[in-house]
């Protein structure tokens, strides 16, 4: 623990504040000392919450602008830096920057690499059926989620999870982790190699729209990767415009109604069909 009082962290955390200020937390509750944190962000709605926590414990930040942003010049001020630390954070950390890190630098990705890569892997985890999502450690390369991974778990996917709950089940859990990945960085580990290609989601699955010509189950797994407000529902397209989703198995109901519609309609023409093809078997038989 009192090794840590004298590592020197910046932390970048640019969406969701509240995950930003968990990390904080996590890192302080370890023994890391406050004046020794620096905080990279942006000055915008999602992490307002984050610069009032930063102001009312006086930890030094900067909201990031990339025509302005002097990474050496925080490390100057901070009189060297150990470690960077990304957490739920947007802005491209470049290698520039690990390079003056005594430790190294690492991202924390809410999917398990290399498989699930980019910023959507939740909903597509949740689509593709899998029973577990995950996180990992990874150190930052110039490659996107590429780096050799520091930790990772999973994390089981529960039948009633949505993209919404899943996302802060997989970092609540990842950032509970958040000191144990540090103190591999401090054992200076290689990491485990991330030896597939794996696939990198970078959109919503079929780019957030239900089709209504799905099956029922289908429909209901695409709707639970699509739910995340305020941010994200599912939508359907009608008349060129988007249409939200509130109520998936009213809108269920109303196709199993249609369904049920073109069923008999069916029936009904093929019925007709039928005795027509008879009454014209007939009409040959007589000779009409």
């Amino acid at each position: 623990m009192e090794e840590n009082n004298s590592l020197k962290v910046i932390i970048f955390s640019t969406q969701h504040g509240g995950h930003g200020i968990l990390a904080i937390e996590k890192l302080l509750s370890s023994g890391f000392f406050i004046d020794n944190l620096y905080v990279v962000t942006e000055n915008n709605a999602k992490n307002e919450m984050l610069i009032n926590f930063l102001k009312l414990y006086q930890i030094k930040y900067q909201c990031y602008e990339k025509t302005a942003f002097d990474f050496a010049e925080i490390v100057k001020k901070l009189n060297g830096v150990d470690i960077i630390v990304s957490v739920v954070n947007r802005i491209i950390i470049k290698s520039d920057w690990t390079k003056l890190c005594t430790l190294g630098a690492m991202n924390l990705h809410p999917g398990l690499l290399p498989f699930y890569k980019g910023f959507f892997s939740i909903p597509w985890a949740i689509v593709n059926n899998e029973e577990y999502a995950g996180w990992s450690y990874h150190y930052i390369t110039d490659e996107i989620d590429g780096g050799n991974i520091i930790l990772a778990d999973k994390v089981k996917i529960a039948a009633n999870d949505n993209s919404f709950t899943l996302h802060f089940k997989v970092h609540l859990d990842a950032i509970n982790h958040i000191s144990n990945a540090i103190e591999l960085l401090k054992q200076k580990i290689k990491g485990r190699k991330q030896k597939e290609e794996g696939n990198y989601y970078k959109v919503l699955p079929n780019e957030g729209y239900l089709d209504l010509s799905w099956s029922d189950e289908k429909i209901r797994l695409y709707d639970k990767a699509f739910f995340f407000p305020p941010f994200f529902y599912s939508l359907i397209k009608q008349n060129d415009q988007d249409i939200i989703v509130n109520d998936i198995e009213m809108l269920l109901n109303n196709i199993d109604t249609e369904r049920e519609r073109e069923e008999i309609l069916l029936i009904i023409l093929e019925y007709f069909f039928l005795a027509w093809a008879k009454k014209t078997a007939f009409i040959r038989t007589v000779g009409y």
